[in-house]
């Protein structure tokens, strides 16, 4: 009894050398194995990645997903939730983080955080366990107790979207709860063990290599003395995005790209930004300054997605801006479509100063053009039905 310690540490270390070399080996040849769980019947409407070649427009656009969020240890204090929205704001990127309900209590402030950031949450049930043993009944209930959870935190009237089966076990019964919540299921292309394999190093360059236009990353939270070294992964992770020249953006963001319409008015924008119509590259902007040309790092996404309140919605998304530019987008922006449109502007903080995010949206019926102040951080543009340039912009 007294070896049995000994053992398992022993088929624990044997365990991890061999995820380290199958990951090795088949991120070294351009292949991703956990795309291969789409032969299977249950998986064939699960999300693995968006071809760049079916979906042009989500090139230079990537989905980060963390799983098992937020904090699973007792004691709160160990969270890293602080830490990884720094780190993600530094970089402008953006996550869907995946969660379970039972690591939420005690860091609800974190959460909101998150989402204020732009963030988004997703289904992951409520602990990190497989579900696939279950009955049917007991895990639409499990499914159920998670989704009630995280919506409570979106607030009144925001839905979740997105579900991930933990350690990937989806059974045929668990795909009919899924669909009948009205939840997608997601996996991913680009995914190493980093759980397990502790060389931060070594599991961001595997997720690099297996990354490309249009991939989903999967990746797990971090807490200190638990997983704490995909910290660093993450950290190495984004660096490494940035010179490659992606953008990581939410799953509902790459989702919406994947559906742009190419001839679409917004989507023309979007493209005249990425081709950087608005002149020569610059760092992000610090507070005071405006110069006229955008940072290389600008997100400018554009689509036609899901109804809203049994409209169609079209939005165009814009980050690293002058106050200047975000307005001048956002004029540029509803008369598009003015008779139902309204743009949303705010105002970030990072360490190397403000600057302004544009969210226009064709979903809600226009009314008269004025900026209004919003806590001081921004404005909430609403356009009349006149096809004329609106008053105020």
């Amino acid at each position: 009894l007294k070896l049995l310690p000994i053992h398992f540490c022993r088929c624990l270390r044997s365990c991890t050398r061999a995820m380290w070399a199958v990951w090795d080996a088949t991120s070294r040849m351009g292949l991703r194995p956990t795309t291969w769980l789409g032969a299977a019947p249950v998986f064939w409407d699960t999300l693995f990645n968006y071809s760049s070649s079916k979906h042009p427009a989500v090139r230079g656009h990537v989905a980060l997903t963390i799983d098992d969020g937020l904090c699973r240890q007792q004691d709160k204090s160990r969270a890293l939730v602080k830490e990884v929205r720094a780190l993600l704001r530094e970089h402008g990127a953006l996550a869907s983080f995946m969660l379970c309900s039972d690591y939420l209590e005690g860091v609800e402030e974190e959460a909101r955080g998150l989402l204020e950031d732009g963030h988004e949450f997703g289904n992951h049930c409520p602990r990190d366990r497989e579900y696939a043993s279950l009955p049917a009944e007991e895990f639409e209930e499990q499914l159920l107790l998670t989704n009630t959870a995280v919506e409570k935190l979106l607030g009144e009237g925001r839905k979740v979207r997105w579900f991930r089966a933990p350690q990937a076990k989806y059974t045929t019964s668990m795909k009919k709860a899924v669909d009948d919540l009205g939840l997608r299921h997601v996996l991913g292309d680009a995914y190493c063990d980093d759980w397990a394999v502790e060389d931060a190093e070594w599991v961001a360059n595997t997720m690099l290599r297996q990354t490309d236009h249009g991939s989903i990353l999967i990746m797990h939270m971090p807490e200190k003395g638990f997983r704490e070294h995909t910290l660093e992964v993450l950290r190495l992770i984004l660096e490494g995005l940035e010179q490659r020249g992606l953008r990581a953006v939410t799953l509902s963001t790459l989702e919406s790209l994947a559906e742009q319409e190419p001839n679409s008015q917004l989507s023309r924008i979007s493209r005249s930004l990425s081709a950087g119509s608005f002149g020569s590259p610059k760092r992000p902007p610090r507070e005071g300054s405006r110069p006229l040309s955008l940072p290389p790092d600008v997100l400018a996404t554009s689509s036609r997605c899901r109804a809203v309140d049994g409209k169609l919605e079209e939005c165009l998304n814009v980050e690293w801006l002058t106050e200047d530019q975000a307005r001048t987008l956002a004029s540029d922006a509803v008369l598009a479509d003015p008779e139902r449109c309204f743009a949303e502007l705010s105002c970030l903080w990072t360490p190397t100063g403000g600057h302004w995010h544009v969210k226009a949206s064709a979903a809600d019926p226009g009314q008269r053009a004025t900026f209004e102040p919003i806590d001081g951080r921004g404005y909430t543009i609403y356009h009349s039905r006149s096809s004329s340039k609106p008053e105020g912009l």
